[in-house]
């Protein structure tokens, strides 16, 4: 493939983990919970993926004046796929795979590709964080791998805002929202001045400037109707 360690220290990408024993258990009895009861079940992806416990938990506290943000926690651009056991899976082979490789990063590169192909971000982060071991100078290697890291800091962004809405929905604290999407802005301004107009790679769900930018206006457009909404109350 055309790589090899690199000298220089990897590059840190932060935000995800190894699903742990306990959480793993966790997520087996939140499933079983699910079969029992289809009405929760349902419930629970109208809401945008809301994990269970929470939406048992702020059900009752949610007041009609937050309902809206429900609706939009539905909405598919704001849906946040879940890690499942073959993503898991993907991640351990990572992990097993990257301590024994020394010229060829090809095996890890293409475990890296396949996760992007899946769109398991956490598993495609894993892969980006390990290739920055390597030096590779493949030019068209060099431009997808920019691509992919791209596609996860976009995916990055929107899901820390999903998590800031629905902590506002259990907590109503509009300062620290406040704060949390104006920093999230910021990270899109960011990122589209690395991102080019137009993209061209084979590979799925690329990430073009334009989309950078529709978030970014999305986020600020709902933030200012909270904070309409937040001035009235």
């Amino acid at each position: 493939m055309g790589c090899k360690p690199s000298k220089s220290e990897p590059e840190e990408i932060v935000g995800s983990r190894p699903t742990s024993k306990s959480e793993k258990n966790q997520n087996l009895k939140n499933e079983e919970q699910k079969k029992q009861n289809p009405s929760i079940n349902q419930s629970q992806k109208r809401l945008g993926n809301i994990p269970l416990v929470t939406l048992t938990n702020m059900a009752p506290q949610i007041s009609d004046e937050k309902s809206w943000l429900l609706e939009v926690l539905g909405n598919v651009e704001w849906q946040v796929p879940e890690r499942t056991v073959e993503e898991t899976d993907m991640i351990q082979q990572m992990e097993t795979l990257a301590p024994t490789l020394t010229d060829d990063c090809k095996p890890l590169y293409d475990l890296t590709l396949k996760s992007l192909w899946k769109n398991w971000i956490d598993a495609l982060e894993i892969g980006l964080q390990k290739l920055t071991k390597f030096k590779i100078v493949e030019e068209q290697k060099i431009l997808d791998l920019q691509f992919m890291k791209h596609k996860l800091d976009f995916t990055r962004i929107r899901q820390s805002f999903v998590i800031a809405l629905k902590r506002y929905i259990q907590d109503s604290n509009f300062e620290k929202l406040k704060e949390e999407a104006k920093a999230l802005i910021f990270r899109c301004e960011k990122l589209a001045e690395s991102q080019p107009e137009d993209v061209f790679s084979a590979l799925p769900g690329i990430i073009p400037r334009r989309d950078t930018m529709m978030l970014q206006g999305r986020i600020d457009d709902l933030l200012k109707k909270v904070e309409t909404q937040y001035s009235t109350l």
